[in-house]
């Protein structure tokens, strides 16, 4: 009969110590949040850290890790510095942010340095340019892989504004040649305008996540039933378009779940043209629209009803094209595009 009271006694204590222990109770924390920006633009968002427990839930927001996937710059040149880093060039001159050659029977040459492209694939030039062509000038671009020159664009026949994106071969090194030769015929002189080089490889990942500032405390204390707020900003400068994510790690001192991960998806996305406008000057018909942050270039889409159907134009790299004016009547829509 001892013994069977004995037990008894040791039953309910154990029971007790169950009933009245405290513990913090994480709850509240999504899995993903997705935030969606213009290029070059900041968005700002928050969450919260919710304690359902009965007590204090200690919290850290001890680490951030993150992944994006863009396009990999192999080698650029916008004339910032002209004629560009460790670029030689004779006869190319310094003009509206880019480079010309022009004049009567003259050969420019511009060589860009040397650059990495080991273990590149799939990587190409791009470049904008503005080529006035007379009879017997010509525009050219070579490319030279560590295995000499090659030719990879030559234009002499027809004046040109096509923006250029260009397939390069692979190698173990990189290097540019253009090379211009202008002439002057009745009066009107050649001339190649060229900027914006860029040689472009293919996406690749990579790991950054400074686009992602905390602005509450990284660290604090939720009391019972009670919730913190958490917020934070996404910034887009200085980044590509397209989705970007980061993981946001908690550590408390739940029990159950000691750790919580919250993703954040980061969309990247093109501004729209806008205010889109025309007016006629010397019997064409000028369409212009303010620049799109973000845009490399833009499709011009027409139509004689408003309602459409709408068919391809064209494309241009700038905010304004010309057209004919021998339709009565025409509508246009623009789309921004970009090269990434």
């Amino acid at each position: 009969m001892k013994n069977f009271r004995f037990c008894t006694v040791l039953l309910i204590f154990i029971l007790g110590s169950e009933i009245f222990s405290q513990t913090p109770d994480i709850s509240s924390i999504p899995d993903s949040i997705n935030v969606t920006a213009v290029y070059g633009t900041s968005v700002s968002d928050s969450f919260y850290i919710a304690n359902t427990g009965d007590a204090n839930l200690n919290y850290n927001l001890f680490d951030y890790n993150s992944l994006a996937i863009g396009l990999e710059m192999l080698h650029e040149n916008d004339f910032s510095i002209f004629p560009g880093t460790d670029y030689t060039n004779s006869n190319w001159t310094s003009l509206s942010g880019g480079a010309q050659v022009t004049g009567n029977n003259v050969t420019g040459v511009l060589i860009s340095p040397q650059f990495s492209i080991l273990d590149c694939e799939g990587f190409y030039l791009a470049f904008d340019q503005n080529f006035y062509y007379q009879p017997g000038s010509y525009s050219k671009v070579e490319y030279n892989n560590g295995s000499g020159w090659s030719e990879v664009y030559f234009q002499n026949a027809d004046s040109s504004t096509a923006h250029q994106k260009i397939e390069l071969p692979s190698g173990p090194t990189g290097q540019l040649r253009f090379t211009g030769f202008t002439t002057k015929v009745t009066g009107n002189t050649a001339f190649w305008f060229i900027e914006n080089i860029e040689v472009v490889g293919s996406w690749h990942f990579y790991y950054d996540c400074s686009w992602l500032t905390i602005n509450s405390p990284i660290e604090g204390i939720v009391t019972p039933l009670d919730s913190t707020l958490i917020r934070f900003t996404c910034d887009a400068s200085g980044l590509q378009t397209g989705r970007h994510w980061v993981n946001i790690v908690i550590e408390s001192d739940d029990p159950d779940e000691p750790e919580k991960t919250i993703t954040v998806h980061f969309d990247i996305v093109l501004g729209t043209p806008t205010n889109i406008n025309t007016y006629i000057e010397n019997d064409l018909l000028y369409v212009t629209w303010d620049q799109a942050p973000g845009a490399d270039s833009y499709d011009i889409y027409w139509a004689d009803d408003p309602y459409g159907p709408f068919t391809y134009y064209g494309n241009t790299t700038s905010n304004l094209f010309a057209t004919s004016t021998y339709w009565a009547r025409k509508f246009y829509y623009v789309v921004a595009k970009s090269d990434e």
